[in-house]
């Protein structure tokens, strides 16, 4: 199946658009859940895009999903009401208002750095996960897609997963490419010693001036699952 920016966010994965509302219509299909998952993901995304990119900051987006049957592959996001936007001094106010004043949705901004963005009372314990030394390769460390595979690829989220039951979505596509490319791309350390993922998230939300997505959901038979992923505020 060809490749596309949107699938390259592990999924990022984006949710469900009223599924059920559909009369007396028949269900939606795989196909149909997935395109409608995706333009979710988009319509999010391209409110904070024009934002963060002025404000040259990446963002960080940790969300409550609900697992679907008809796309295991993708983690999707809540459904967030169109609202026209209201400019205000503080981004965070700004980005408040871009996302209907939601009152399950949390936004920040740590040290300057990054937004983060709490959809739901999203669980942690992958996040808090600490490695010991996650090792990046050259590739690793111009792409972020890449650097997100090393950390879910480690052994102590490796094995965090088994003990936690938790699984990462069914869809996989190693294939990635740089934000941008150049002398001046930018570039994560060769190392990060003794970081948990939600430092290691931090680092290249702020390095590449992405939006790193972290969802998590709640499998039938009681297993968890999390899905990681990133966009570029260039348009990739």
């Amino acid at each position: 199946m060809p490749m596309t920016h949107e699938r390259l966010a592990f999924g990022f994965v984006v949710l469900g658009i009223a599924l059920g509302c559909r009369g007396q219509h028949p269900k939606a299909t795989p196909q149909e859940a997935y395109i409608a998952a995706l333009q979710n993901k988009e319509a999010i995304v391209n409110r904070l895009r024009p934002l963060l990119k002025r404000a040259g900051r990446g963002a960080r987006i940790n969300y409550l999903g609900a697992c679907q049957d008809a796309i295991p592959f993708l983690v999707p996001l809540p459904t967030i009401p169109p609202l026209a936007p209201r400019n205000s001094e503080r981004i965070v106010d700004t980005v408040r208002a871009l996302l209907g004043h939601d009152k399950n949705v949390v936004v920040t901004q740590e040290d300057s750095r990054i937004i983060r963005i709490e959809m739901g009372r999203v669980p942690t314990a992958i996040l808090r996960t600490r490695i010991a030394v996650l090792a990046l390769n050259p590739k690793e460390q111009y792409d972020p897609w890449l650097a997100i595979k090393a950390i879910e690829h480690s052994d102590e989220v490796r094995t965090a997963m088994k003990t936690l039951r938790v699984e990462l979505p069914s869809f996989d596509d190693s294939k990635s490419f740089p934000c941008r490319s150049g002398d001046e791309s930018p570039r994560l350390p060769s190392s990060m010693n003794n970081v948990t993922v939600d430092e290691a998230l931090d680092v290249i939300a702020e390095t590449f001036k992405g939006i790193v997505l972290y969802g998590a959901c709640k499998q039938a038979d009681g297993s968890n699952e999390f899905d990681i992923g990133f966009v570029c505020l260039d348009g990739h």
